[in-house]
């Protein structure tokens, strides 16, 4: 029974860090637009508002996928699923700030 609820505990903190993630990219996606107006008097591109709405769909569909592909697996598969899920979005997210040129984003 501990197991169990040490493992719910878990993915409950995974969990979280996938909505931070989401929510991260919400924020960034209401506020980017209005800091560059305000403070450099640019607009956000087209390309910019692509990838602003990337930040918040990719994680959801790579963690549906990680639930779905741990469903009726044993708990440290169930977890790990879930970490393997998350290392990806963090992979990717950061794969994409970095390769995306500050120029793309803004006009």
């Amino acid at each position: 029974m501990p197991a169990r609820v040490l493992a719910w505990v878990v993915s409950a903190v995974i969990t979280a860090l996938y909505a931070s993630v989401v929510v991260r990219g919400v924020v960034d996606l209401i506020e980017l637009p209005r800091a560059a107006r305000e403070n450099m008097g640019l607009g956000v591109t087209s390309n910019g508002v692509f990838w602003l709405w990337f930040g918040v769909l990719f994680p959801v569909p790579i963690y549906a996928a990680s639930v779905w592909a741990a469903r009726r697996r044993a708990i440290p598969i169930r977890l790990l699923a879930l970490l393997c899920g998350l290392g990806v979005v963090a992979v990717v997210q950061l794969e994409v700030s970095y390769l995306v040129s500050r120029l793309d984003f803004f006009a």
